[in-house]
């Protein structure tokens, strides 16, 4: 990108006053990388619903209106959109949950995520299905975008979650009662 510069003597700022006039070059801006990024579920056996934390610190903002995405690896599903709460609350979100790509999408409200840049963020998110089967740590693919949509270009940051192993489950109560119990 470049800037316009234009430079006036001291009577004004109008055509007549143009002492010199140029452009001149801007470092790219490019996006930053999360980083301490993380997806706890509650309950950490196969298949099972409950609620999940997810916490990362941003390099860049997330102002109202901005979006976080989050793309899961490992069979994990919610039945609904979930619902979202930040940490502070005075941040609103509305997800999405787009289960043929497993991508969930966060459209933030309120106040701002983060107004300054390495910002702890903090939300959790409601009826997160674990994986279908025993799986170890995986990774949950994040992203966030500005307020203009979740566009390549509108990206603020990047990165990957660690979410727990999936471990297999403990029977309770169980009994195989047969019909006869004679031989």
């Amino acid at each position: 990108s470049t800037v316009a510069i234009t430079t006036f003597d001291s009577t004004g700022t109008a055509a007549g006053d143009v002492i010199d006039a140029g452009s001149a070059a801007t470092d790219a801006i490019t996006q930053g990388a999360l980083s301490t990024a993380t997806v706890a579920s509650a309950t950490d056996t196969p298949g099972v619903k409950s609620t999940a934390t997810v916490g990362f610190t941003t390099a860049g903002r997330i102002l109202s209106g901005g979006a976080i995405q989050l793309v899961f690896s490992e069979g994990e599903t919610f039945d609904a959109n979930p619902t979202v709460t930040f940490t502070p609350n005075t941040v609103t979100g509305t997800a999405v949950w787009t289960g043929g790509t497993s991508t969930l999408v966060i459209t933030t409200g309120g106040d701002a995520v983060s107004a300054d840049e390495g910002t702890a963020v903090s939300f959790t998110l409601t009826d997160l299905r674990s994986a279908p089967s025993i799986v170890g740590a995986s990774t949950v693919a994040i992203t966030t975008f500005d307020s203009t949509g979740t566009a390549a270009g509108d990206v603020i940051d990047a990165g990957s979650a660690a979410t727990d192993a999936i471990t297999q489950g403990a029977l309770s109560t169980a009994t195989v009662a047969s019909a006869t119990d004679t031989p």
